[in-house]
């Protein structure tokens, strides 16, 4: 059997323990004295905020603190990592009273059992001065880019040049396929604990990237490499989506530092979907195919297109692929629709799904 490739005899070294349920991931390590931090979700699309009361939530028994964009400390910038960068996206929540998408964090409670921290965010009440959002890619206000203008990190696929072919081409389909958002899940919830030991900072937490998460960390706090520890001992299911630093790692190592303790930030399982805090997924596109049949059976797939945000375009695979399938002549043009929404990064099969559906029509 192959070393590797297809039919490889690969060893899953942690999959016997994961299906019974054993491992021990990052997150589950309490040291001692921790206390839990819940993040609180802004409930509009854009906005500004005007008023933010934590007085109710900071009379909950047992809370040690709860940080809004006026008590939160101010970040060095980590850039986006399709731009070069460590970070799940460039914009940081609580650095100001802006709120760019729904379910941007706006505050954290922190509390010594989770139920008063769960507790105490439910009493912060914001006041917001509401904008015009886009959120589709048909809205008013989307914008549309190009690959090459919108994510130079990703320049544009070309291979030959498929318009005169389809132009000449006796029979056309001209179809759009749509694909629908898809979410992650995974066994291991996105979670966080962070500790400072005299001045330095070790994080758990289950990553794909711990390099970049570590420099995520030196840069957005402005501490020394060498005093910053990452430990990732598992990974319960990433599937892309733990390959930058996240928001949510940050705000616990900040909130570890305020309140002179370990801190367990945990991400709810019912946020994943709404983006409470930056997640990758798979977005929204269409595709439209214009394949032409000619004598040699070739195909000319059509412009792809995106459902990206502001300030981060994110690149999009797909029409690339068609010339490992079919030894077709393609472009990728890639357009993406800006709205006011988290970043969102690549997922597994990221565009394959829908290029591979639309070929049924050739």
């Amino acid at each position: 059997m192959a070393e590797i490739g297809i039919g490889a005899n690969a060893q899953r070294v942690d999959g016997r323990e994961k299906v019974m349920g054993k491992p021990i991931y990052g997150a589950d390590r309490l040291p001692a004295r921790t206390v839990f931090a819940v993040p609180v979700a802004a409930t509009v699309g854009k906005a500004r905020i005007t008023v933010i009361d934590t007085a109710a939530a900071e009379r909950v028994k047992g809370v040690l603190a709860v940080l809004t964009y006026r008590s939160m400390d101010r970040l060095q910038k980590v850039e986006f990592s399709f731009a070069g960068g460590q970070a799940i996206q460039s914009h940081f929540p609580m650095q100001g009273p802006e709120v760019r998408y729904r379910g941007e964090c706006i505050a954290l409670s922190v509390a010594e059992t989770p139920e008063s921290a769960y507790e105490a965010a439910s009493l912060v009440l914001a006041t917001y001065e509401e904008q015009p959002f886009a959120v589709q890619m048909t809205a008013a206000g989307a914008t549309e880019l190009v690959q090459a203008k919108a994510t130079a990190y990703f320049p544009d696929f070309v291979k030959g040049d498929p318009v005169p072919l389809i132009d000449a081409a006796p029979v056309s389909v001209d179809a759009i396929y749509y694909s629908a958002a898809q979410h992650h899940n995974p066994m291991e919830m996105l979670s966080t604990v962070a500790e400072w030991h005299d001045g330095s900072l070790v994080v758990h937490e289950g990553t794909q990237a711990a390099q970049a998460m570590k420099i995520g960390l030196v840069i957005a706090l402005g501490l020394p490499e060498d005093k910053v520890r990452v430990i990732s001992p598992f990974i319960g299911g990433a599937f892309g989506q733990r390959g930058a630093i996240s928001p949510h790692t940050i705000l616990a190592a900040v909130a570890a530092r305020r309140v002179g303790r370990p801190v367990k930030l945990t991400v709810p399982r019912a946020d994943l979907s709404c983006h409470q805090l930056p997640r990758r997924n798979r977005t929204p596109y269409p595709h439209r195919r214009r394949p032409r049949r000619s004598v040699c059976r070739r195909l000319a797939p059509g412009p792809l297109a995106n459902l990206t945000v502001r300030p981060d375009a994110v690149y999009r695979g797909g029409n690339n692929l068609s010339h490992l399938w079919m030894a077709c002549i393609s472009r990728s043009y890639h357009a993406r629709t800006a709205r006011h929404a988290n970043a969102r990064l690549h997922a597994r099969a990221d565009g394959d799904g829908v290029i591979f559906r639309a070929r049924e029509c050739r």
